[in-house]
């Protein structure tokens, strides 16, 4: 099955703006390549949220999604490595963005949807 929502994960707190530019920026690639964009930026809209409760929105968003896009630096965010572990414990595959990119692409020249 080819994914169709993407939930991408990378570190924010702590990273400048949130490291918004790098989120939308992924999302907009990943909206223009045909999938449908899960951006935990969206999913907790206030900046000041306690941790916990924002990773838990964060966490209950992925597991609406077919797979997780990996930002640069994700492993070095303890929320991003929630992220995965829940990921890897729901058995949703986890890719850089140029991967999720050229699979759309690839499945695209071949056809599938």
């Amino acid at each position: 099955m080819i994914a169709q929502t993407i939930y991408i994960s990378g570190p924010v707190t702590g990273m400048p703006g949130r490291n918004e530019v790098a989120f939308r920026t992924a999302a907009d690639a990943l909206a223009r390549t045909g999938y449908t964009v899960i951006n935990p930026l969206d999913v907790v809209e206030d900046p000041d949220m306690e941790h916990g409760k924002a990773m838990r929105l964060c966490l209950a968003a992925l597991r609406r999604a077919d797979g997780v896009c990996l930002l640069d630096g994700w492993e070095k965010s303890q929320g991003a490595l929630q992220e995965y572990g829940e990921a890897l414990h729901l058995g949703v595959e986890c890719k850089g963005l140029s991967e999720w990119i050229r699979e759309r692409g690839m499945a695209a020249s071949k056809g599938w949807r």
